[in-house]
């Protein structure tokens, strides 16, 4: 969950993009036997705002590798959540094989705006307690030269089942994109992406 103080996670992840029509029909079979992640209580709607940064070398090599479903990837980006969020996460997200992984850290506003204008020389004097994804970052971010290149907004409602092997159901709607390299609102409208559409 968004408010949790684990840094790590591991999970099998399907993703299956949808109408609409048949999301309704899916989340009223997963109401039966899974219940509302807290997290989402207190949201209208019981949807919370997520919102990131992506970051990417000046070839897309991330964007290439997702598109060709190359089955050992990784990628970074900021991420906060609800609207208006103050805490914000570095994230590293990857795959191996079958196994997704994330693996994040809280970093304050300050930081945040050095990492998204790819300061790297003050970067790299930072050195946060015990943090070897920060390491990574760094040494990835300046081998490759890897810099903002899309914020994404989305909704997101989702249900857990408390019983038994873990499982989670999320529903993403409202995805919104823009070439960004920032996490607040800029002068260029995002744009609607997959209209009527829910990623489950």
């Amino acid at each position: 969950a968004p408010g949790s103080t684990a840094l790590n996670f591991g999970r099998f992840e399907y993703k299956y993009l949808v109408p609409e029509s048949l999301s309704k029909l899916v989340e009223n079979s997963v109401k039966q036997f899974m219940v509302l992640d807290s997290y989402c209580s207190g949201f209208q709607g019981s949807r919370y705002s997520i919102r990131s940064v992506y970051f990417d070398d000046l070839k897309f090599s991330c964007y290439h590798e997702k598109i060709d479903g190359l089955l050992n990837r990784r990628k970074f980006r900021l991420r906060s959540y609800g609207e208006n969020a103050a805490t914000i996460f570095l994230e590293e997200k990857g795959r191996r094989n079958a196994f997704s992984y994330k693996q994040r850290m809280v970093i304050q506003p300050a930081l945040a705006e050095l990492v998204l204008r790819s300061d790297w020389k003050n970067l790299l004097e930072y050195e946060p307690a015990d943090s070897r994804l920060w390491q990574r970052f760094i040494g990835a971010g300046m081998r490759s030269a890897l810099r903002p290149i899309a914020r994404v907004d989305y909704k997101r409602k989702a249900y857990v089942n408390n019983s038994g092997y873990r499982f989670r159901v999320t529903f993403d709607s409202e995805l919104r994109a823009v070439q960004s390299t920032g996490l607040s609102d800029s002068g260029v409208r995002s744009r609607t992406v997959h209209t009527g559409m829910t990623v489950i």
